[in-house]
């Protein structure tokens, strides 16, 4: 049950990475236009602005998509935890199964 929640959770968050991915890439890109813009007329406050906003949003989306690609780190790594628990629950349930398999029957 916790091994789905979290193969589910990574689902979620996968997603989220590729959203903020992309959106990261776009405000860079953005931010880079503006600087280019900005150095052709310096004197441009508006074109200043635009890329102080545009700067400020990159470094935000940044920060976002970089938090998510943690979260998704943490969570696959939990995912692999929950998988060798279950892989050591099978190997002892199986030595187990062998043991009462050769067991004697002193019931009789």
């Amino acid at each position: 049950l916790d091994l789905e929640k979290e193969l589910i959770n990574v689902q979620k968050l996968t997603k989220e990475v590729e959203d903020a991915n992309l959106a990261a890439d776009r405000s860079a890109a953005e931010a880079k236009e503006s600087a280019k813009n900005l150095t052709k007329d310096p004197g441009n406050s508006k074109l200043s602005k635009r890329a102080d906003k545009a700067a400020r949003r990159a470094a935000k989306d940044a920060k976002k998509a970089r938090k998510l690609n943690d979260e998704l780190g943490d969570s696959n790594d939990e995912v692999k935890s929950l998988q060798r628990e279950i892989e050591d629950l099978q190997r002892e349930l199986s030595s187990l199964e062998k043991k009462i398999d050769f067991a004697p029957n002193t019931s009789q």
